[in-house]
């Protein structure tokens, strides 16, 4: 078997165009989470409701892992060497792992708080504190997932694409909350007035559950590419295609491909039979100029390694 590996691909300018709308849309969500935070913990205190709680305490970690996550960014900048081959890559799945974790476990606290809180027989919302809450945490929420979305769709980053799936929760949390206090308005004078007290431990179990799939996935996703499994099929595919046509005016025989992801840089690992018994350095140079500029168009920031071997199957 004879190894002939490309120097890394979606280095230099396409890092340096990438770090800016990374590190501005981390600086967006920080301001945003601290200001939130604030906010929620203190109408929380004073309208005593539990799903403002909810929603100051998650913006209070959101504020603390973006000073992490902002660090991080820095690092994957940085070259690889001897002794870090593969860079600080791993840090960012492992950066989504621990986010998940985070926010699945205040999910959860919060969520069995506030059944003991139900089963104790709830308690009376202060309808003007959260009315003002209401009013800027909802528009404001909805107003930084957007800006999060522009700065993601801009940048591909995996970490921001994190942080805007967060502000959507929020979001929905806000929303929940105002849930709550519209009906909590509509049934105080009426007969149903005596499932007042029970409405935002309700709202907040129901946010609670809605909410569940985003940590998980975080989790899923950051644990699935530490334990360096195989991308998803329509990923591979798409990776595939672009190697078939890439060979497709090279006789290159047997092939098959494998691709990694960690945080936002593939490995490409493409098996080749020769069709030829003897091949000199020129034909892999062919190879990957023929490669290379379709997969770093696609996946921006990758690594190549070609592998001379035999192959039994061909494709994937």
């Amino acid at each position: 078997m004879i190894p002939w590996r490309t120097s890394p691909a979606g280095r230099g300018s396409g890092m340096d165009n990438m770090k800016n709308p990374e590190q501005q849309g981390m600086r967006i969500s920080l301001i945003g989470a601290s200001f939130f935070a604030v906010l929620g913990i203190t109408f929380a205190i004073w309208s005593e409701s539990q799903a403002v709680l909810l929603d100051g305490a998650f913006n209070l970690i959101t504020a603390i892992m973006v000073l992490f996550a902002m660090r991080i960014t820095r690092l994957l900048g940085e070259p690889e060497s001897a002794k870090r081959p593969a860079g600080y890559v791993a840090l960012e799945p492992l950066y989504i792992l621990i986010k998940g974790l985070v926010l699945l476990v205040l999910t959860l606290f919060v969520m069995a708080s506030n059944v003991i809180i139900l089963l104790g027989g709830g308690n009376e919302l202060k309808l003007g504190a959260i009315t003002v809450y209401i009013g800027i945490a909802v528009i404001g929420n909805f107003i930084i997932w957007y800006m999060m979305h522009i700065k993601q769709k801009g940048s591909g980053s995996p970490m921001l694409q994190v942080e805007k799936q967060n502000w959507l929760v929020n979001a929905l949390i806000s929303s929940g909350i105002g849930v709550s206090f519209l009906l909590v308005f509509i049934f105080r004078n009426g007969a149903l007035k005596s499932i007042v007290p029970y409405v935002d431990q309700v709202v907040v179990i129901v946010v609670g559950l809605l909410s569940l799939p985003v940590p998980l996935a975080a989790i899923r996703d950051g644990l699935k590419e530490l334990l360096l499994l195989g991308v998803e099929d329509s990923m591979q595919n798409r990776a595939n295609d672009i190697v078939e046509k890439g060979l497709d005016k090279i006789e290159t025989g047997k092939w098959k491909l494998y691709v990694l992801k960690i945080g936002r840089k593939y490995w490409f690992t493409l098996f080749l039979d020769p069709a030829k018994d003897a091949i000199d350095k020129g034909y892999t140079d062919q190879l990957v100029d023929k490669l290379i500029p379709g997969l770093q168009e696609e996946f921006t920031h990758c690594n190549l390694d070609i592998v001379i071997t035999k192959v039994d199957e061909p494709g994937v």
